[in-house]
């Protein structure tokens, strides 16, 4: 019975108006120790941002994600996956062509450098320089291979547009001087 007014108490905490709470604001209503409360929080699945240090708290059916999963309610950030670790590997094990640092924290909104050489050093990906920047792809040899090719792909019809732009702009600054 205790059991299924805690979890209420928790789940009441949150409103339309209300999203996001701390630790401490659900400690204010749940009459419990901190420890139970953390608890109750994992039993029911409640998300944790994955910046701020995790200190806050939602509830699944409150995010709205968007399609990598991620939900950023006035830039606190929450993963559909859970840990900043599991959206990162999850990102990059689905993607078609790998993902560079830059890409990853342009979808995340957070740095990920760090966390990406670790992994690597971990073999949860594989990683391979291309240009001036590495890509990292899936650990499993097949995925890789695919998400390499499709990266290679990229990087040339990416290359023909610059060179296919710097033409233009030559010819541009060419006309103007005549």
């Amino acid at each position: 019975m205790k059991t299924n007014t805690l979890t209420q108490s928790i789940v009441d905490c949150f409103t339309a108006d209300n999203k996001v709470n701390t630790i401490q604001q659900l400690l204010h209503v749940c009459t419990c120790s901190e420890v139970t409360l953390r608890r109750r929080i994992k039993q029911i699945g409640m998300l944790v941002s994955y910046n701020f240090n995790s200190k806050f708290y939602t509830l699944s059916s409150m995010a709205s994600f968007n399609d990598y999963g991620i939900w950023d309610h006035r830039g606190i950030l929450f993963s559909a996956y859970g840990s900043l670790t599991r959206t990162v590997k999850e990102l990059i094990d689905n993607s078609k062509s790998g993902y560079t640092p830059t890409e990853l924290s342009s979808i995340l909104h957070v740095r990920v450098s760090d966390l990406l050489r670790v992994q690597t050093d971990k073999q949860y990906f594989n990683r391979k320089k291309v240009g001036r920047e590495y890509v990292y792809y899936n650990s499993d040899e097949q995925v890789f291979t695919g998400q390499y090719k499709e990266r290679q792909l990229l990087t040339a019809s990416s290359s023909l547009k610059n060179d296919a732009t710097g033409v233009l702009k030559e010819k541009a600054v060419s006309y103007t001087l005549l």
